[in-house]
């Protein structure tokens, strides 16, 4: 394999040594590339590849077993491939009785909320690297990005997924309210790097030329990025993904739902009650 030389190292987010200001430099930078992806136009969901033309052309998503799914050419129709992909897994017997017991009531909300992702529906829809964290980014030594790693997940991904928290700025909505809840500290800081990439979506925003600026299902980034309909969309692109769903009551999917005044064991029970 031959490989281009990038310069730049990677940088530890994490490190407390770290100022806010230097997170902010960097946010404000993965905020500007989250933004220029979104933008690229495609009119399907799926895989990108090369045609025998050297264009890109939209395929389907490849699984570990060979087969393929996809390209699909809705977001509802995409998220629900995923909440169903989720519902065929095998049970998990590592599942205490009660998360066992939430699982299909947690299914069921998932199936519901498929349905409305549908910002910008049938699209277009832009480019997603899906794993651009400050783990897969390359800085000089003024904290300047020079280059993007790992590419290999990268496809043409829905609105709600285009426009949205980068990989490890994302809180595990499994942990919260849980008997396994985030560090205060650990939480904290998760909600500084989301403040600070949202200002630096807006400063990428106002550096473009108002004819230029390109809404989403006729909204801006800024107005997404963290909304109720990301935030699920972001639970719903992961429910195979991070294993901490495996054992998630769906909690926060209620409430998008129903309202936070909703009694959710009340709805699960009367679910699971009135299952066949």
């Amino acid at each position: 394999m031959l490989m281009d030389f990038v310069p730049g190292s990677k940088r530890e987010q994490n490190n407390q040594d770290i100022t806010v200001e230097e997170l902010r430099k960097i946010y404000d930078q993965i905020a500007d590339l989250t933004l220029k992806l979104a933008q690229l136009q495609f009119p399907l969901i799926g895989q990108l590849y090369h045609d025998n033309n050297g264009n890109f052309k939209v395929g389907p998503f490849y699984n570990r077993d060979g087969s393929t799914d996809g390209p699909f050419s809705t977001s509802v129709e995409y998220y629900r491939y995923l909440v169903e992909r989720h519902a065929s897994k095998p049970a998990d017997p590592s599942l205490t009785e009660l998360e066992s017991k939430n699982k299909p009531f947690a299914i069921h909300l998932y199936r519901k909320a498929a349905s409305s992702m549908d910002l910008a529906d049938t699209g277009p829809f832009g480019l997603s690297h899906r794993d651009h964290g400050v783990h897969n980014l390359l800085w000089d030594e003024n904290l300047v990005l020079t280059g993007i790693l790992d590419w290999e997940s990268a496809c043409v991904a829905p609105v709600l997924e285009c426009c949205n928290w980068p990989p490890l700025v994302e809180i595990r909505w499994a942990y919260i309210g849980s008997d396994r809840p985030y560090h205060p500290p650990v939480l904290e800081r998760i909600l500084l790097k989301q403040k600070l990439f949202l200002e630096g979506v807006k400063k990428a925003e106002n550096r473009q030329k108002k004819e230029d600026v390109v809404k989403f299902g006729g909204k801006l980034m800024s107005e997404i990025v963290g909304s109720d309909q990301a935030i699920i969309a972001q639970i719903l692109g992961v429910l195979d993904n991070d294993p901490t769903y495996r054992w998630y009551d769906g909690k926060r999917v209620f409430e998008y739902l129903y309202g936070t005044e909703a009694d959710f064991e009340a709805s699960r029970d009367s679910f699971l009650n009135s299952a066949p």
